[in-house]
């Protein structure tokens, strides 16, 4: 199969009937980002004004696509190392393919209140270029396991500079992150087991964590999450909010690791309302603080949504 047919292949997908207990569960999710997002804007002042967002200028938003580059090319490079070590396929796709295959995937996850949307995306379409299926999903369980990992330690390290109200929450997010990675990993194992139709991922899961993966993986992983908070640093200081960088780095990578569970849609309302109340103890103005992370937030929207564009573009090639 052809490039371009592995990437026209999400337009090709059936259409399926959600469960009401997904319905249920989205609806939650919803309700939670925007109650807290709601609760974060009416603890600002009426100072906060939309027309504000003016501030930043070229040079910032150019910074920004830069940032936003190297976090694609760092998820890529990472799905595409561990591919390319952990299966006897005779080729594996390009870096443009892998680009282009985690782009999607980001956009499905800005799009589709869905945990492992985009995953599945990504799956389908590495399936699809050639790579057998099993050895496709392993390859994305292996690397979120390491882009986990990889935030987990940023917010381990930067966990001292959080607030009291800060700093127990994150702990009991990590805490409950680690259990559940933990139970997960034994679980997967005490299935391949039993059922034969999973012992080949297993197989490619277990091959694909290793020390040396470890110590490769581990600091990419950390050069994409500090990437994305760095993001976050460059909108907040254009709109004139002075906020400090290792307590933003401290506050975004404990809400990076919390939007992990599947509480909020994309970490909105969680990481405005954490901003709020981190940066309350820090007497910083809440007004620019909010409209920060909504600005952050509506770029990654903007420029990870337009992942798809990378459909388009293969289906005229």
């Amino acid at each position: 199969m052809t490039r371009a047919a592995t990437l026209s292949a999400l337009g090709m997908t059936a259409r399926t009937r959600w469960p009401s207990a997904d319905i249920a569960m989205v609806a939650a999710r919803v309700a939670l980002s925007g109650t807290l997002l709601a609760a974060a804007m009416w603890l600002s002042s009426d100072e906060f004004a939309w027309r504000d967002l003016a501030a930043i200028g070229p040079g910032s938003i150019a910074t920004c696509l830069l940032l936003s580059g190297v976090i694609v090319f760092t998820l890529a490079w990472r799905w595409r190392y561990i591919v390319a070590t952990t299966t006897e396929a005779p080729t594996v796709p390009s870096m443009a393919d892998f680009s282009a295959f985690t782009w999607v995937g980001l956009a499905v996850n800005q799009l589709v209140p869905s945990v492992v949307g985009g995953d599945a995306v990504r799956i389908t379409l590495l399936a699809r270029w050639g790579i057998p299926a099993s050895a496709a999903a392993g390859s994305v369980i292996v690397d979120r396991f390491y882009g986990v990992l990889g935030l987990l330690v940023v917010c381990l390290a930067a966990a001292p500079m959080l607030s009291t109200a800060l700093f127990y929450p994150a702990m009991i997010t990590s805490i409950v992150i680690v259990i559940a990675v933990i139970a997960s990993g034994l679980l997967a194992w005490w299935t391949s087991r039993r059922l034969s139709i999973f012992q080949r991922l297993s197989t490619m899961v277990l091959t694909g964590i290793s020390w040396r993966s470890l110590l490769i993986m581990v600091p990419v992983a950390m050069a994409g999450h500090l990437a994305n908070i760095a993001m976050f640093l460059v909108i907040a200081h254009a709109l004139g909010a002075q906020a400090p960088i290792l307590p933003t780095i401290s506050v975004l990578a404990a809400v990076l690791l919390a939007s992990v569970l599947p509480f909020s849609i994309a970490g909105w309302g969680l990481r405005e309302f954490a901003l709020v109340n981190a940066f309350t103890h820090l007497g910083l103005d809440h007004d620019k603080i909010v409209l920060s992370s909504v600005a952050y937030g509506l770029f990654v929207l903007v420029t990870q949504a337009a992942g798809f564009l990378m459909i388009l573009r293969r289906k005229r090639t």
